[in-house]
């Protein structure tokens, strides 16, 4: 049976869904009200109230244009919202840092060590990646014959910053203001419009980085005073053959450098932050006993390793007994070389996997964080690449546990250590090998 037009001819049903479509508008609109985005719910309720009032005819005709400018014009709304809720938390986040660092003492920002700054990929043969990290502006470049150099970005000869313009030609970083060409090493290699050797002047290098290429990842020695590496990367080098199966883009903390490495003398917050298991929303619960080791011997003095052990392992709130779960346990380690690199050891059997969690300091409370992970053993890969994966997730989010905490953390010194607090003195003593007098002081004032 063909269906009785009404006027306009549309069905005769049209008005009333119409109409009902025009209130859930207007819903939407109130809906835009109570969460207090007062200018996309006028906008919305003035476009319901249009709807419903307006004949049949104008509605099939303006309705879609007029929704479309609608949607477009709510979008603006939206990403002005998402503007000025981002500067509202950037506003909050400059006090509290403002407050942290007025409260107690803060450390030394930046420890002399190894820093992560880019990973290979990152830098192709030719390309110049200019880079603020550790108080200071660098110039990452690969020359021609694949080598990585890292300088201090700003030209000897007049300050010329080499990473904005700065162009790669036989080796050499070249200077865009005046074509004063940088090696690797830093050595000024030409000066075209000179007219005399250039071997006569002491003063025209630029100070260059040492810089290791390890797996995938580009490090430089960072030393306040310029001196040599103090330890080399050993802990990553025997990783050369592993294999890489998954790696989490760059992403923030703001917080100061040493708190993933104090949680090496801190066993308590395991109780506490660390209960719940990452992403199980507290079904699943575990009670780790840890033990913390600073070795004395010269040329392991800047390790410290971490051994955990699980007393208790939870599953909506039921312990499993020890004879189910030993068997299937593998065996965890946090290893930190120095307060920069941090890796999650898993051990099972005779199979490993690895995760190398690089943290550097772009600002004295922001961190720049990248983490791969690596199997040892690609025998089985069906087993492996998915074990991989799932410990480089909870290597991850075990972490994440601790960002409320150290996004807000004050520093206090001297701390107020009771009995039982013993291994916050190790690692204090640990630190310190990693600063020299020239560290304190570093000017913040920016």
């Amino acid at each position: 049976m063909q269906a009785r037009l009404g006027r306009g001819g549309m069905a005769a049903g049209g008005p009333g869904a119409l109409k009902s479509l025009g209130l859930l508008v207007l819903m939407f609109g109130a809906m835009q009200w109570r969460r207090f985005k007062w200018n996309r719910a006028a906008l919305w309720m003035i476009f319901a109230v249009w709807f419903m009032r307006m004949g049949q005819q104008a509605r099939k005709r303006w309705t879609l244009a007029f929704g479309v400018v609608m949607l477009a014009m709510d979008r603006l709304y939206a990403k002005k919202l998402a503007g000025e809720s981002a500067e509202k938390a950037q506003s909050k986040r400059r006090l509290i840092n403002k407050h942290r660092r007025k409260t107690g003492t803060m450390p030394p920002p930046f420890p002399n060590t190894w820093y992560w700054v880019c990973n290979s990929d990152d830098v192709h043969v030719g390309k110049v990646i200019p880079m603020s990290v550790f108080g200071r502006e660098i110039a990452i470049f690969r020359g021609e014959d694949g080598n990585v150099g890292v300088l201090d970005a700003f030209c000897p000869h007049l300050g010329t910053h080499l990473g904005y313009g700065g162009v790669v030609k036989d080796n050499c970083l070249t200077c865009p203001y005046h074509s004063w060409k940088f090696n690797a090493n830093g050595k000024c290699e030409e000066i075209p419009y000179c007219t005399t050797t250039i071997e006569k002047y002491s003063q025209i290098d630029s100070k260059a980085y040492e810089v290791r290429e390890i797996l995938g990842m580009v490090y430089v020695w960072y030393d306040v005073d310029w001196k040599p590496p103090a330890f080399e990367l050993d802990a990553l080098n025997h990783m050369q053959d592993w294999t890489l199966v998954r790696e989490s883009g760059k992403y923030t903390w703001d917080m100061h450098i040493q708190e993933p490495a104090q949680n090496s003398a801190d066993y308590y917050h395991f109780l506490t932050t660390h209960y719940s298991f990452p992403y199980s929303g507290g079904l699943v619960n575990c009670i780790h006993k840890t033990e913390s080791e600073y070795p004395k011997e010269e040329g392991r003095r800047h390790v410290v390793t971490l051994t955990e052990h699980v007393v208790d392992f939870k599953v909506l709130g039921m312990s499993i007994p020890a004879w189910v779960r030993e068997p299937l346990q593998p065996k965890p380690s946090v290893t930190f070389f120095g307060p920069s690199i941090l890796l999650f050891n898993i051990t099972y059997d005779n199979y490993k996997v690895v995760t190398v969690m690089n943290y550097t300091p772009v600002e004295d409370l922001k961190q720049l964080t990248v983490a791969k992970t690596f199997i040892g053993d690609t025998s089985i890969p069906h087993v492996l690449k998915p074990l991989g994966l799932f410990f480089h997730n909870m290597a991850c989010g075990t972490v994440e546990q601790d960002r409320q905490v150290w996004e807000h953390k004050a520093h206090c010194k001297p701390m107020r250590l009771v009995r039982g607090d013993g291994q916050f003195v190790q690692f204090s003593n640990w630190l310190q090998q990693f600063y020299s007098k020239n560290s304190e002081k570093i000017d913040l004032t920016w």
